[in-house]
């Protein structure tokens, strides 16, 4: 049998049935109509505006907050006229705090606006104008930001034209936008892009409200208004909306003026009723909220809001990014009633906060599938020991997706959690108490009672580590401690579940003996035969001397050319004690280089390439309508749009990711990140078979004698020391060889080389590889120089022209890295023997 539990909640929406995904717009932005307007002076004053004009009345942030009116409140209306576009901006303000740096207005009170060809359009600018209403900045002053392409239009310096005046609560801003700016002729039509922002600043922090309910225009010109010339205005615009979040919920929340408080507003989405928000006062405003269904990640939906059968205004509802909703999705974790338990019944399990979850989704049905430690299916837990459990969670809509469990059995109840004394457990706290404190045992048995009992009920890493010890065999580090042997036993069981078991019987063979000659390796010999100069030692050595004199963080060094090393010595001391070669140090995200050469293991013997599907061995995203596909190298690329560093200790991160692998912008972004490079190592576990902890220490670690060096993620976290680097760096230096072992061939050496993205199917603009970058941190140093940065500040470079490797091992940057960093690199290039590589072309 299997256990059933399902949710629901009822909400006053519709769901949305939609396949847009990101780039893909269901249906236009709305259309804002602005009035032709004679007569109007640029003099800062309102009187010659009459009612004219388009009217924004109320903007809020664009998460939908707001300030009181009597601390800040802002309002524009529009026109135009043979001159350009004009606005004119009333702001009521307690206080005028405004920037002291003119290319700084954006920091203080200001108004910004955004103006371009078209929404979404390449002649775009920005002006920024401080009103000259602090005492201290008596003058109002404007900035310009040009971001137009066309050659013609840069030519020409933009222009606008400014004036203000001072209110009994504030000021007004008047602004004329001329039509040369960006190379239109006025007629009425005509369509443009606009934005607008009011910015407030308090002193401590600032307040941006917008028009248009996102920022980041500058980067993003499709967030704008579209407004069109016409004769006749749009209606008054009194209602702005957003989407705001709350855990896994999203919600529609509206703003008006406090005229509208106590009115319903019906809120309509392409002539279809979305939901009624009613509008209480709040903050002097009139403010409501309601909860809505999960609409398409990036997506832009045109809204209409009605009160009393009349239009109140138009508005945009933007879904939020899908790496946002993962990050939420996170912060509301599937969870377990227990991970410990006693008794043959197995635990079931929920969402943290299921009506949020219910709200966002729809109503749920989970149900329950058990394993044993041998992955065999089972319906009780009739022994003490591991389990897993996968959910299943099926939506409304029938979608489908799972979360991971390990449980635990226990032999009997642990009676000391429930209240028996440990005993002398309170000498554990003896050093942090006064010595008069006679109850040292019952506090410290009341703490750890309660702090072990939620740890072993409430949270799988008891689970994991009862689970972990019992299938130990003994050993201590990251290899075989519990976590990488609860991640083995996820990887076992999962290859059964999707079917990879038998795609890729096994087992995985690497490395293999090399044909030929043996290929170099990292080894002492004479300054002769690595090409260095007699002096090259002592001249690198006095520059890391003067830098480990000046800096507060140790580090080691070791540099290698043609096999030999030049040079390993460690500075500086750390925690008390003095630096040596073998104490390991933070390499960080050159992990990242480190997982791909694994991934090229894989590749060199035909059982995965870059190219290939990320669905061809994860089945969790088959079926998925992606804007491109989801590929292993755009997960080394960074193109996929997830952000952060998390997830490699997930094993259901697969799963995860899949939920909201449709609302990916994959291909049109470049976002460094972890969880990419994490995905991918699920990839891998589901090819060899192996997690990717023993991966590292069976197929690249213990081969080339790494026994320093640890690592369990594959983004992140490697400690490692400088000639156990250097033996890794020789390996890629020799195209996949080290003595008389192979990893793989020439072929894959290519293939971990940095490309344009744009070479690799990507839209925008950058340079990387399958875990490398370049670097030329000197002018001798070779164009085609491959490493990784790293937040420690380690460094890494393996330079193929000079036939040189460059590690440095520290644990953060400390002080004058900057200082010292480009001396060291260039003190080795100095020491070189031969000619040093030539300039690139």
């Amino acid at each position: 049998m299997r256990f059933v539990k399902k949710y629901s909640v009822s909400i006053s929406v519709f769901l949305w049935v939609t396949t847009a995904t990101f780039g893909q717009i269901a249906s236009s932005p709305p259309l804002f109509d602005i009035p032709r307007i004679a007569g109007i002076v640029i003099d800062g004053k309102a009187d010659d505006w009459g009612r004219r004009g388009m009217i924004v009345e109320t903007l809020a942030s664009k998460n939908g907050a707001t300030l009181a009116p009597a601390d800040y409140d802002c309002r524009f209306r529009v026109g135009w006229n043979e001159k350009g576009l004009v606005v004119l901006a009333i702001l009521r303000d307690d206080h005028f705090l405004e920037s002291l740096k003119a290319a700084e207005l954006y920091k203080g009170d200001c108004i910004e606006i955004y103006v371009a060809d078209k929404r979404g359009g390449k002649q775009m600018y920005q002006t920024i104008i401080a009103p000259g209403m602090d005492p201290n900045q008596p003058l109002l002053r404007h900035h310009l930001y040009d971001f137009r392409s066309d050659p013609g239009l840069k030519a020409k310096p933009l222009a606008v034209a400014a004036a203000s005046s001072r209110t009994a609560d504030g000021c007004q801003i008047e602004v004329l936008l001329p039509w040369e700016n960006i190379g239109l002729q006025p007629k009425p039509g005509l369509e443009l892009g606009l934005q607008f922002f009011g910015d407030e600043f308090d002193g401590a922090e600032q307040f941006h409200a917008v028009w248009y309910p996102a920022d980041g225009t500058f980067q993003y010109s499709d967030r704008m208004h579209r407004i069109r010339l016409a004769t006749r205005p749009s209606s008054r615009q009194q209602i702005a909306g957003c989407i705001q979040t709350a855990g896994v919920a999203e919600y529609l929340v509206l703003n008006g003026p406090a005229t509208l408080a106590g009115k319903e507003v019906t809120v309509l989405s392409a002539g279809q009723e979305l939901t009624k928000v009613l509008l209480k006062p709040a903050n002097q405003r009139a403010t409501g909220r309601a909860a809505i269904a999960l609409v398409p990640a990036q997506s832009t939906r045109p809204l209409t809001y009605m009160v009393d059968g009349k239009l109140a205004g138009q508005g945009v509802l933007l879904g939020p990014k899908a790496a946002d909703r993962l990050t939420r999705a996170l912060a509301e974790p599937f969870a377990f009633s227990a991970y410990c338990f006693t008794g043959s019944q197995f635990p079931r399990g929920d969402f943290a906060q299921p009506r949020d979850m219910a709200s966002a989704i729809g109503d749920y049905e989970c149900t329950f599938t058990y394993y044993d430690a041998n992955h065999q299916p089972v319906t009780e837990a009739k022994t003490p020991g591991r389990y897993g459990a996968v959910a299943t969670i099926t939506r409304a809509d029938g979608k489908v997706f799972h979360r991971f469990g390990t449980l635990y059995r226990l032999d009997k109840e642990v009676e000391w959690l429930h209240g028996a004394p440990v005993a002398g457990s309170g000498d554990v706290l003896r050093p942090w108490l006064p010595k008069e404190f006679t109850d040292r045992d019952k506090l410290f048995t009341d703490f750890v009672r309660q702090s072990v009992a939620e740890t072993f009920t409430r949270r799988a890493a008891g689970a994991i580590l009862l689970a972990g010890l019992a299938d130990s065999t003994g050993g201590t580090n990251m290899f075989n401690d519990p976590a990488a042997l609860d991640r083995q036993w996820w990887v076992n069981l999962k290859r059964k579940l999707y079917g990879n078991d038998k795609a890729f019987p096994g087992p995985f063979v690497c490395p293999k003996p090399l044909a030929g000659q043996p290929a170099p390796v990292v080894r002492d010999g004479p300054l002769a035969e690595a090409g260095m100069k007699a002096d090259a030692p002592q001249k690198i050595d006095e520059v890391l001397q003067a830098w480990a004199a000046d800096t507060d963080e140790a580090f080691a060094v070791g540099v290698v050319r043609h096999g030999v090393v030049v040079l390993h010595k460690a500075y500086g001391t750390r925690a008390g004690q003095p630096m040596t070669v073998t104490t390991p140090s933070a390499m960080q995200s050159i992990t990242k280089l480190m997982t791909g050469t694994l991934l090229m293991m894989l590749a060199d013997q035909g059982l995965v390439h870059p190219d290939d599907l990320v669905e061809k061995y994860l089945p969790p995203f088959r079926g998925a309508k992606t804007v491109k596909p989801l590929t292993i190298r755009s997960l080394f690329n960074h193109t996929t749009g997830l952000e952060g560093h998390w997830g490699d200790e997930m094993n259901d991160l697969e799963e995860l990711v899949a939920e909201h692998v449709e609302g990916l912008p994959i291909g049109s972004v470049n976002i460094y990140n972890g969880v990419d490079i994490a995905l991918a190592g699920k990839v891998m576990e589901q090819i060899s078979g192996e997690a990717m902890p023993q991966f590292y220490r069976k197929h690249l670690l213990d081969p080339l004698d790494c026994q320093n060096t640890d690592t369990r993620w594959t983004t992140h976290g490697t400690m490692s020391t400088p000639l156990e680097v250097a033996r890794i760096a020789q390996m890629i230096l020799n195209k996949g060889a080290y003595g008389n072992m192979r990893f793989f061939g020439p072929a894959q050496f290519e293939m971990l080389q940095p490309r344009p993205l744009r070479e690799q199917g990507a839209t925008v603009d950058g340079v990387y590889g399958l875990g490398t970058m370049f670097f030329r941190d000197v002018p001798a140093m070779a164009p085609t120089t491959l490493g990784h940065m790293a937040a420690s500040n380690a460094t890494l470079r393996i330079d193929p022209v000079n036939d040189l490797i460059i590690v440095m091992c520290r644990n953060g940057a400390g002080k004058n890295l900057n200082k010292y960093h480009g001396q060291f690199i260039q003190a080795i290039y100095a020491g070189l023997q031969e000619q040093p590589a030539p300039e690139a072309k």
